[in-house]
């Protein structure tokens, strides 16, 4: 997808303002003076975020895929750290990136299969005008392709995505333009059982998470997008 996202404006009718550059692949945070935490399990609440495959928000899990492990099972779902910029109340989310990879059998070439997920965290004040936790799903396809910028990486793929609308619930203005979208990543597996993804064109780090069998998955670091 467009790694920038400069305009997710005019949420449900709400004329908003927009992050000047948002990269929600990225990794790091720019909470507007807020304190964004890592991630960690605190509790959190009952959201639509992770509500399994019921046609609502994301899957859960990803467990599901080989012997992957979990990397949503610990993330932080909640808005901490995600409410204000310059201390004052604005909308916007606590956010993540996850994606997982599953090898098609019999194929000709080696190719995989799976879905890659936005996750949102509203807080106090995008809940305030209608919106409550959320994920854009896509699935998506991916073929590998020759090495991109990180040579020392053990595959490369390319990744056609398309929304899954049935899984996803997050407001279509969030994700419209990017209802479809290609993009290259670099994979590195050690012999630990970890993943770490790069973006292969500019070879900047994208997500870390696990393998096994060809299977493989990620999750972004945690950030703040605002509305």
């Amino acid at each position: 997808m467009r790694h920038s996202l400069p305009a997710l404006c005019l949420l449900a009718g709400l004329s908003v303002g927009c992050s000047a550059s948002l990269d929600p692949k990225g990794g790091g945070s720019d909470d507007g003076g807020g304190n964004s935490d890592g991630p960690g399990d605190d509790g959190g609440d009952d959201s639509n975020v992770d509500s399994g495959d019921d046609g609502g928000g994301a899957i859960n899990g990803s467990g599901t895929v080989s012997d992957l492990t979990d990397l949503k099972a610990s993330l932080q779902r909640n808005a901490e750290g995600c409410q204000t910029v310059d201390d004052i109340s604005h909308p916007g989310a606590a956010t993540y990136f996850y994606g997982e990879l599953q090898p098609v059998q019999g194929a000709e070439v080696s190719t995989w299969e799976g879905r890659e997920e936005w996750l949102l965290y509203a807080n106090e004040a995008w809940q305030e005008v209608g919106v409550n936790d959320c994920a854009v799903t896509w699935s998506v396809q991916a073929e590998e392709v020759g090495p991109g910028a990180c040579a020392a990486c053990d595959v490369t793929v390319a990744v056609a995505a398309t929304v899954d609308i049935a899984r996803t619930s997050c407001p279509e203005e969030l994700w419209e333009e990017d209802s479809n979208y290609t993009v290259t990543y670099d994979v590195m597996w050690d012999d630990t059982g970890v993943s770490n993804w790069f973006f292969s064109e500019s070879g900047n780090p994208m997500g870390t998470g696990s393998h096994s069998d060809g299977a493989m998955n990620f999750v972004t670091s945690r950030s703040c997008v605002w509305f």
